[in-house]
């Protein structure tokens, strides 16, 4: 079973209800920087213009979410970890799990999104 199916089984919803929603980004199983140094397992999700970190507990909760227009600075550190600060003077920081890349497709929907709200203020 994989990351999607696990979601999908969590928030009570089938596979194909999950894939149908064209502007649901589901990015899967990350570690998410809580409190301090203190580093979690977490869900990242994202839809047209938030992004989600759920918990991976039953029920799935949402445990921190900002919009992608507050997004005030994000920083790829390594590969595998990325710190986003928004307006609200808080630190999103978010480490891939298992490969090294896994976070690369995530940015890539976020800077896509970001792109269509000011399609002449981020150049490629």
């Amino acid at each position: 079973m994989n990351d999607r199916d696990d979601f999908a089984e969590l928030i009570g919803m089938t596979e194909q209800t999950v894939i149908k929603c064209p502007s649901f980004y589901f990015n899967g199983r990350i570690r998410y920087g809580t409190k301090g140094e203190k580093v979690e397992e977490r869900l990242l999700c994202m839809d047209a213009v938030r992004v989600y970190i759920c918990s991976v507990k039953i029920p799935v909760k949402i445990e921190s979410q900002f919009n992608i227009l507050s997004i005030k600075l994000i920083e790829r550190v390594t590969d595998s970890h990325i710190l986003i600060e928004t307006d609200e003077k808080q630190a999103h920081t978010l480490y891939g799990l298992h490969d090294k890349s896994s976070l690369q497709p995530f940015l890539i929907v976020l800077v896509r999104s970001l792109h269509a709200v000011f399609p002449h203020r981020l150049q490629a």
